[in-house]
């Protein structure tokens, strides 16, 4: 079964994080790497952290979408990232919609202070001063309790993670890949093709590049069995220890077509393999 999004613990345990690449000194990395904020309270969807903003909020209702790996520009993200933003964005909305009395939800991205994009999703109290609104709420001097925004963070994540959120709908499960796509591209490259798939929980793709390997490998070796039956001879007395190399050699030459696109295959499913692992794994999306 594949697991959905999940708290993450201050304990390093990051609930199986995808592949990242990250920069020492950017905040957001670090709490991509060990989940450090809130007591480790943050959730993670696919490519994405959803957590509690990194200094001291305003209101409860402050939550930041940020993408795992180090990026510093909407434009930078892949495609599929870009895809999944915005869906992501509105669910917090809906979730903290649904947790919280609030008259708007704000979403904003500047990026002038910690240069890793990350998209502020904040819920606005309906008795909040009109001198604090918009994008004044940023430089507001209030304070909100920390243990009423970690609890508020809490029930949201709970409601993106299990229950229906305000869409409608369940949020989408993402597969939970560990360590890095170097694992699963050794195993589909040194190990058997589909191996890396079945380590980033790519199933239907493990089944085709592992099935489709065992298929040409055994067409091979059904080949060679034949071809050596029919040149053995049936004399045993005639039998010397070179017969296996002359043998080899007699069905080479007779098979060479076969055996080029038996290597041709095999190549090609191995290639094939590799890329997707390594693809599969970085990507941070099925």
């Amino acid at each position: 079964m594949i697991p959905g999004p999940r708290v993450l613990s201050g304990t390093g345990n990051r609930g199986g994080g995808v592949d990242r690449v990250t920069e020492p000194d950017c905040l957001e990395c670090r709490i991509a790497r060990e989940g450090e904020r809130q007591g480790g309270l943050a959730w993670r969807s696919g490519a994405f952290l959803v957590h509690p903003r990194l200094d001291a909020s305003p209101v409860p209702g402050w939550l930041v979408v940020a993408p795992l790996r180090h990026v510093e520009s909407v434009d930078a993200l892949t495609r599929e990232e870009q895809a999944a933003l915005g869906p992501l964005v509105a669910e917090v909305a809906g979730a903290l919609r649904a947790e919280t009395p609030c008259a708007k939800i704000y979403v904003s991205s500047f990026g002038e202070v910690v240069p890793h994009l990350h998209v502020h999703v904040v819920a606005r109290p309906p008795d909040l001063p009109e001198d604090e609104r918009g994008a004044r709420l940023f430089t507001s001097g209030r304070r909100a309790d920390e243990a009423e925004l970690a609890a508020l963070a809490r029930r949201v994540f709970g409601r993106l993670d299990g229950a229906i959120n305000a869409t409608g709908r369940r949020p989408r499960a993402e597969p939970a890949r560990a360590g890095s796509p170097w694992r699963a591209v050794l195993l589909s490259g040194l190990v058997w093709p589909g191996l890396g798939q079945l380590l980033n929980r790519h199933y239907l793709k493990a089944a085709a590049f592992m099935g489709g390997t065992v298929a040409v490998v055994g067409l091979l070796l059904v080949r060679v069995v034949r071809e050596a039956l029919l040149l053995v001879p049936t004399d045993s007395s005639t039998l010397d220890p070179f017969l296996a190399f002359t043998l080899a050699a007699q069905i080479q030459q007779s098979n060479r077509v076969f055996f080029l696109g038996v290597t041709l295959a095999l190549v090609v499913l191995w290639v094939l393999a590799v890329v997707d692992a390594w693809r599969g794994a970085t990507s941070g999306q099925r």
